[in-house]
């Protein structure tokens, strides 16, 4: 799909990439919470006169969370990144902590708009236990506030408008620009080429098959040929898909320019 919409788009990889970093502040008199969150939102709008584009996706590397005492956290945090626009639970895990450390939990998951839902994605990093969590503000980064057009908003549990807070937990991200979003609101356009790509994986299976059955030795030059007559049938429906696509250029997108063919009597 990359390389047949690459005919008419330029499509971005890497829109932002954001580490939260892990500054502690004085919280002596903070109340000891029993969750902490994260959110990560693209505006409506942003600066005014630019909407997300519908290719953006967030990917969660992972969840960093400083344990002060175990005793406060109980045996165990539930880590859960929620839709808060459905509240449907994306992802969730558990797992045990450990005492005055940074605790790095590898997520590497990749977070899309859901079908149903067509507004730009919002979702939470929440962390719970069966007890208290740690007390330790942690102070995210100022200049993700008030992001660029294909930037991601975050802001923690609690904070003022420039600055924001959360409790023990941190995360990497970054914002990226895929066609996954694109493929998934639209399966019914790409099942042809889908089908003739599973036929293709099915006879390169059978064609490199370490059993042998009549299918992998008298047969074995019909699988090829079957399978080279799949490959052509395939780029030929994706490409039609492809080419019948108009989309908005967007922060996601380059359009490329027209080609234009000129000719003349002579050289020069």
């Amino acid at each position: 799909v990359r390389e047949a919409m690459a005919a008419k788009y330029r499509l971005k990889s890497l829109a932002q990439g954001v580490n939260l970093g892990k500054v502690f502040v004085d919280n002596s008199t903070v109340t000891m919470p029993t969750s902490s969150e994260i959110y990560l939102q693209f505006n409506d709008v942003l600066d005014n006169q630019f909407s997300p584009s519908p290719l953006l996706q967030i990917h969660i590397q992972n969840i960093n969370y400083y344990c002060a005492d175990v005793g406060d956290v109980g045996s165990a945090l539930n880590f859960n990144v929620i839709d808060l626009d459905t509240g449907q639970t994306l992802y969730t895990l558990s797992s045990t902590v450990k005492n005055q450390y940074w605790n790095t939990y590898e997520i590497n998951q990749t977070f899309v708009p859901s079908n149903t839902n067509q507004q730009p994605l919002k979702i939470k990093i929440q962390v719970t236990s069966n007890g208290t969590l740690d007390t330790r503000l942690i102070q995210l980064n100022d200049d993700i506030q008030n992001p660029q057009c294909c930037g991601v908003m975050c802001h923690g549990s609690t904070g003022t408008n420039k600055i924001s807070y959360t409790y023990g937990i941190t995360a990497t991200f970054n914002v990226t620009c895929s066609w996954d979003g694109l493929i998934c609101q639209n399966k019914n356009l790409f099942s042809r080429a889908f089908w003739y790509l599973c036929g293709i994986e099915f006879l390169t299976e059978l064609i490199y098959s370490s059993v042998l059955t009549a299918w992998t030795t008298i047969n074995l030059q019909k699988a090829k040929d079957l399978r080279a007559e799949y490959e052509v049938e395939y780029q030929k429906s994706l490409t039609q898909v492809a080419s019948g696509m108009n989309l908005d250029c967007d922060c996601c997108l380059d359009c490329n320019g027209g080609v234009q063919l000129r000719t003349a009597t002579q050289f020069f």
